[in-house]
């Protein structure tokens, strides 16, 4: 009797086991809450007070390898001093796109990382939680064709485009979660003030974008 009791609880297990990959996996397919939330970002303005922008096509192969089912990627030009900001967010499965960081993707891309990760933690007032980043600094490709500014990378995720955060390992930090979004923010590097790790124009648009993000697609804002 004990045996065949050993062998179902074994047979239990492996079941279990297996149907959790499956999940994790999305071997039956990716739940229709993800695609829901992934068609959000496209509720995301095209414009910010004081910045305009213009899309950015990212190529599939890019997009399969990240595992995202949907993105915005946009160049934003304040109209003010002509500073640019490169945004792009994805939203997909949290296991593909919790991992892959810059550190990692675009030193296989040719830059390099120019000054070790760093947290930044961004106080966003109005009852908005605050938002941790993670960043770092890159220098362009040697094989670039023409040089050009040393570009300060920000980069985070987020379970419901609210509270966003930058984990030391975020796989396990958000695989309870159906979904993540990801977001990267490179900008040129300026002349700074001492003790500040980002431009205040650059700190000013991240707060508004991360307020328009929150509105498109949060679920208690498209209940």
């Amino acid at each position: 009797m004990k045996y065949y009791l050993a062998i179902a609880l074994a047979l239990i297990a492996t079941i279990g086991s297996g149907l959790a990959h499956g999940i994790l996996t999305d071997r039956w397919g990716v739940p229709e809450d993800v695609h829901e939330a992934a068609a959000r970002l496209e509720n995301i303005p095209q414009s910010i007070p004081g910045w305009t922008s213009t899309d950015q096509e990212l190529g599939e192969r890019m997009l399969e390898q990240a595992g995202a089912l949907s993105y915005i990627s946009r160049n934003y030009v304040s109209e003010n001093t002509g500073a640019s900001i490169q945004v792009t967010l994805l939203c997909g499965r949290p296991g593909p796109l919790a991992t892959h960081p810059p550190t990692v993707c675009f030193v296989n891309a040719g830059m390099k990382q120019a000054k070790p990760v760093e947290p930044i933690i961004l106080e966003r007032g109005d009852d908005a939680p605050d938002a941790q980043f993670h960043v770092t600094d890159f220098d362009p490709p040697e094989t670039a064709a023409a040089p050009s500014a040393r570009t300060r990378t920000l980069w985070a995720w987020s379970p419901d485009g609210r509270n966003w955060s930058a984990p030391e390992n975020s796989r396990i930090e958000f695989a309870k979660y159906p979904h993540l979004f990801k977001i990267y923010i490179l900008s040129s590097t300026l002349p700074q003030e001492e003790g500040e790790q980002l431009d205040p124009e650059v700190e000013q648009f991240v707060r508004q974008f991360l307020d328009q993000v929150e509105t498109a697609v949060s679920n208690d804002n498209n209940a």
